[in-house]
């Protein structure tokens, strides 16, 4: 199970640099067009790629989230086993792309993209660069582990219901990691009971928590009924699926032992890709139900976590 997810993440990651190995994927080179700069979508720079002289091989794209440095060959990608037997724990292994996570997670693209790679922005006192938030395994392929995709989503809690300010957060996952020693405190089941309050009174002290602080710790309540938990890291994730988070049932869940990380029906573990493919091949609800001996509302979660209203880029 654990390297069927691996190879699944392999295709959805479609590229690294060339002549390097990275959790498991290693390069043969093959020539490419020169002349191709079809879906090039940002710089490193974070300006548009379009127009650049091709012979420039400090500009390195995105190409559908995928490094590519422009006129250098592209690589082809090959499975190593070896590297890939190194992961002993299937939460640790790169597996989510970048808009893929964004998808579970129901926020933008870019806003993901920028707390995984980090981004540079003008100001009037020069440029300056935002620093990654969430620790990648290898900073050079942008795939998330089951692990980063939970400490994405806590993140995307506290700054879609609370407003709180990215920068003060980082401040208080340091204070908190710090003074309990924990690498990833966000999403250690221990934070719920020690961590909590510390951080809610360390964010206190950059912003304004007269009479919210209770109301920070209900949202960190919130997202902390979303998590199942192994060995004090959470093992499994309940997205959410509405807008309102209180109006999210616990029917889909993301779990990296079932369905190699794919979201799936809580009580059938049948992978929701499934059932969003025959709903759009033209199977009705009911059909669905009366197949997989599901409710009705368990299929339109499925088909809800799946088909959403794409948010912007």
């Amino acid at each position: 199970m654990l390297l069927q997810g691996y190879l699944l993440s392999v295709l959805d990651y479609f590229g690294s640099a060339c002549k390097q190995e990275t959790h498991g994927i290693s390069c043969d080179c093959q020539m490419s067009d020169p002349q191709s700069q079809c879906r090039i979508k940002s710089c490193e720079n974070g300006e548009s790629c379009q127009g650049r002289d091709i012979d420039a091989p400090a500009f390195e794209c995105l190409i559908s989230d995928i490094p590519v440095h422009i006129g250098k060959p592209v690589p082809k990608l090959r499975f190593n086993l070896e590297a890939a037997l190194n992961f002993s724990d299937p939460r640790e292994i790169p597996a989510y792309s970048v808009p893929t996570a964004a998808h579970y997670l129901q926020m933008p693209v870019a806003t993901l993209r920028s707390w995984v790679l980090g981004r540079s922005y003008k100001t009037q006192d020069g440029a300056k660069r935002f620093r990654p938030i969430v620790d990648l395994h290898n900073k050079n392929v942008p795939l998330l582990s089951f692990y980063n995709l939970c400490e994405a989503h806590v993140l995307s809690v506290l700054r879609k219901h609370h407003q709180i300010d990215l920068g003060h957060i980082r401040k208080a996952i340091g204070f908190v990691r710090k003074e309990f020693g924990w690498e990833r405190p966000l999403i250690q089941q221990d934070f719920r009971i020690s961590g909590a309050q510390l951080f809610v009174e360390h964010l206190g002290k950059y912003v304004d928590a007269a009479g919210g602080g209770q109301i920070l710790l209900d949202g960190i309540e919130i997202y902390f009924q979303r998590f199942e938990w192994k060995d004090n890291l959470t093992s499994r994730l309940y997205p959410f699926t509405h807008q309102r988070a209180q109006e999210s049932p616990k029917l889909v869940f993301i779990d990296p032992n079932f369905a190699f990380g794919r979201p799936a029906l809580a009580s059938m573990h049948i992978a929701t890709a499934v059932i969003a493919e025959r709903y759009k091949a033209g199977d009705s609800i009911d059909t669905l139900k009366k197949d997989y001996g599901c409710t009705r509302l368990e299929i339109e979660e499925g088909l809800r976590c799946e088909l959403q209203i794409k948010v912007a880029a």
